[in-house]
């Protein structure tokens, strides 16, 4: 059984389920589920861009501004990033010795919503850089 087939994915026959080996039908739908959840992704952006519009003012100072924005929000993503990752190596710790990781779960979930809205935030203060004045 083909990785796709197991994991429930609407693909046709002839793919195996990852994303490199799908037909181009399939490659298309694929990108068209992308798409609508980028676009999803963009109003969450839009109204984080105006709640730290309030906070911080509408526009950065200078590129050098932008970039220590940037860089700051990057660099909490990535702490939470590691966060998920430990926890995702306590899960597996459990898998392997056969107990229940039914908390982790949890923690896992938590932890990737709370690295997904601070790469939402990296995005947000991209944008923004844009409308830097030269």
């Amino acid at each position: 059984m083909n990785f796709a087939k197991r994991m429930n994915e609407d693909v046709c026959s002839g793919c195996d389920g990852f994303i490199y080996d799908y037909c181009e039908e399939c490659k298309i739908k694929e990108g068209n589920k992308m798409k609508e959840l980028i676009s999803q992704l963009e109003i969450l952006a839009k109204d984080e861009r105006k709640r730290a519009d309030q906070t911080h003012g509408d526009r950065f100072s200078s590129n050098h501004e932008a970039y220590a924005v940037i860089l700051e929000e990057m660099d909490e993503a990535e702490f939470e990033d590691k966060v998920f990752r430990r926890n995702l190596n306590i899960v597996w710790d459990k898998v392997k010795c056969d107990l229940d990781p039914l908390n982790n779960w949890k923690d896992l979930h938590d932890t990737a919503m709370r690295c997904s809205a601070e790469w939402l935030q990296v995005a947000t203060m991209c944008e923004k850089a844009m409308e830097v004045e030269q």
